[in-house]
């Protein structure tokens, strides 16, 4: 995973925070849902209070089960006014229950329901997920990409021939799609919501913001991975 994360960073020159779910890796505790919700506010706002980042430079990046957290905190950051950069799910489920039996609606006890939450996003969305993923099959990151919001839809990547945990992070075409996303979805979207700030601001220009909307976005972004 370290290798990954140093050839993303590189590739997309962005800077990027990890961290292990509690009871996972390095940390201890008892890992439960709960808990991988906790975790991901703490790093958030640990970018947010000590690194001092403004919430539309943080991208966030859930793999599998961190497509849980990161979209759970992505439709919180909506339902709060809190603009993302950005969402990036890669191979991610519709629910946890779902991968095992999709029944049509999310059961009692189901975990992780990121199709309930996905339409409640409001920042540009790319959901990437291997064609022969055998471990959570396409067909949830198809029925997550028809799920998201018209306005917020980024083109997806569908890995083709690739399973779930062969993903290759180096793979040109993977990392052309990303910096695509970073280009023009972000620049395009991020733009539009400084000019309806504007308005608001009746004309005023706002001497607030660290973003220069003449410097490419993948310069200056901040990705997060959960």
């Amino acid at each position: 995973m370290f290798s990954w994360l140093k050839c993303l960073s590189r590739r997309l020159n962005v800077n990027v925070l990890a961290y292990d779910y509690t009871g996972y890796g390095e940390s201890d505790g008892i890992p439960t849902e709960e808990h991988c919700y906790a975790d991901i506010e703490a790093a958030f706002d640990h970018l947010l209070t000590f690194r001092g980042l403004q919430t539309e430079q943080i991208i966030l990046y859930g793999r599998s089960v961190g497509s849980g957290p990161a979209t759970y905190l992505a439709a919180k950051c909506a339902q709060n006014n809190e603009q993302l950069g950005g969402l990036i799910l890669e191979c991610p489920f519709k629910s946890v229950l779902r991968v095992v039996a999709d029944i049509g609606f999310t059961c009692i006890g189901d975990k992780f329901p990121n199709i309930d939450r996905i339409p409640f996003v409001r920042c540009p969305t790319m959901i990437i997920h291997g064609t022969e993923d055998s471990t959570i099959p396409i067909e949830h990151g198809a029925g997550l990409y028809a799920a998201i919001h018209e306005d917020y839809k980024a083109e997806p990547f569908w890995a083709m021939g690739m399973g779930h945990n062969d993903m290759d992070y180096n793979f040109d075409p993977l990392i052309e799609s990303l910096l695509r996303f970073l280009d023009e979805y972000m620049v395009e979207f991020l733009g539009k919501e400084h000019k309806k700030k504007r308005k608001s601001d009746k004309g005023t220009t706002s001497s607030s913001s660290k973003l220069s909307s003449t410097t490419p976005l993948h310069a200056r972004a901040r990705s997060f991975y959960t």
